[in-house]
């Protein structure tokens, strides 16, 4: 099993490092090597090396480089993964501000959204985010998105956004265990 896993994680390396050569054919090699390396780390689910390798691309590197926004996007990512949502979220946000033309500044705007909804309950936050996406990305799916969930999470109370927020909080945390039996038929 964790020879399959290996090679799915060397596959995801690929996938990443092919778009890189494909998407920007005009980035210089060791620019080109040091987002490959932080996307290895990535594909092997090694978050926290992930993170210092996007960190320290976009340090030796800029943020004006053609890579930015994705490693910036990915470096916010590795933060989620490791549970550091409200860093996370600082990054996704900062990352929508910095390349409003990337094409994941409306899923970063949307991962905004949601950890106000849900880690936060300020609905006058996540608003603000949610206006971002309809105004700036009206065709993208997640505006579609904002328009069919938003009326529903208007009507609730704060109360009932942190019962929400703590339930699904309780079904995260459970045991891997636990979750393998009730998924198992």
């Amino acid at each position: 099993m964790k020879r399959v896993c290996s090679w799915l994680g060397f596959v995801g390396w690929l996938a990443t490092a092919a778009f890189a050569e494909e998407a920007f054919p005009e980035i210089a090699h060791p620019e080109r090597q040091s987002y490959d390396e932080a996307a290895r780390w990535m594909a092997e689910r090694k978050y926290e090396q992930a993170a210092l390798a996007y960190g320290r691309f976009l340090g030796d590197y800029g943020r004006e480089s053609a890579l930015a926004a994705r490693a910036a996007f990915e470096r916010a990512q590795c933060l989620l993964m490791q549970d550091k949502t409200e860093d996370g979220t600082r990054e996704m946000i900062a990352m929508a501000q910095r390349h409003p033309q990337a094409e994941e500044t409306p899923l970063a705007l949307w991962i905004a959204l949601q950890f106000f909804i849900v880690e936060k309950a300020d609905k006058k936050q996540a608003w603000f985010y949610a206006e971002q996406i309809l105004k700036n990305y009206p065709n993208h799916p997640l505006a579609e998105r904002v328009k069919q969930y938003w009326p529903a999470i208007e009507k609730m109370t704060t109360a009932e956004m942190l019962k929400q927020a703590k339930l699904l909080k309780s079904l995260q945390n459970r045991p891997k265990s636990q979750r393998k039996r009730e998924e198992t038929p």
